[in-house]
């Protein structure tokens, strides 16, 4: 698994489909992927993989009204990754992910829409030996 791989590995752990930011899906799309109402997107780019600490971004995003749902999810993800954070192994090595503590934040997109996204920030170090 490379460092790319494992990054999409890590979103795809919530049951929910996940897909990179710069995918860019118009709704048809993601309806048509099966996507529909839950996903996550996420930042990832290829040349800043060569980095060995990065700081990125993940969307959580639910068409819905309530935030109940949206934030239930956040709080297993937050417990998915946990104190001490989450490890894989990869090619050549391991990526190891933080949630930094007090930098997730949730907001509706557009009072007249459904649509609610919390933002995680996370924290990627990768230990390997290339």
């Amino acid at each position: 698994m490379d460092k790319g791989q494992a990054l999409q590995a890590f979103w795809e752990s919530f049951d929910i489909p996940a897909i990179d930011e710069q995918s860019s899906y118009d709704q048809a799309t993601l309806d048509a992927l099966g996507i529909g109402k839950r996903y996550i997107t996420y930042e990832v780019s290829a040349g800043r993989l060569a980095e060995t600490n990065l700081m990125l971004t993940g969307s959580l995003w639910y068409r819905e009204t309530s935030w109940g749902p949206i934030t239930r999810k956040a709080e297993e993800i937050a417990a998915f990754v946990g104190e001490d954070g989450w490890t894989q192994k990869i090619d050549g090595g391991y990526i190891h992910i933080m949630l930094p503590r007090g930098q997730v934040y949730r907001r509706a997109l557009d009072p007249d829409t459904s649509y609610r996204r919390i933002i995680f920030n996370i924290e990627v170090m990768f230990l390997t030996s290339h």
